[in-house]
């Protein structure tokens, strides 16, 4: 399955090395924090002070990426929530969750 954050047409910089940053992210931090931060993220991308950016239909798009991303972050916590403060890699290591970078 396609990485529910990878977002090719707004975000290229996740990219920008042979390890998409996202998956460094996942190395380091929980499901638990990843799920927040990407609520925090969607909030922000919906927030109405971006407006006078001008980039409208752009952060729609990170948001509704970012929140992709949480609802998949959530259903894995729904189904086993004793993995709440494990590594994003390892949780996709251990219920064998291959994700295309």
């Amino acid at each position: 399955m396609k990485h529910p954050l990878i977002n090719k047409i707004d975000s290229p910089h996740y990219d920008s090395v042979e390890e998409p940053a996202i998956k460094r992210f996942e190395r380091v931090y929980t499901i638990t924090k990843l799920m927040y931060w990407a609520e925090l993220s969607c909030a922000k991308y919906r927030d109405a002070g971006r407006a006078n950016k001008g980039q409208a239909e752009a952060d729609e798009r990170k948001a509704d990426t970012y929140k992709n991303y949480q609802l998949f972050l959530r259903n894995i916590l729904q189904d086993f929530p004793e993995l709440a403060d494990t590594p994003a890699l390892e949780v996709y290591g251990l219920l064998n969750i291959k994700l295309e970078y």
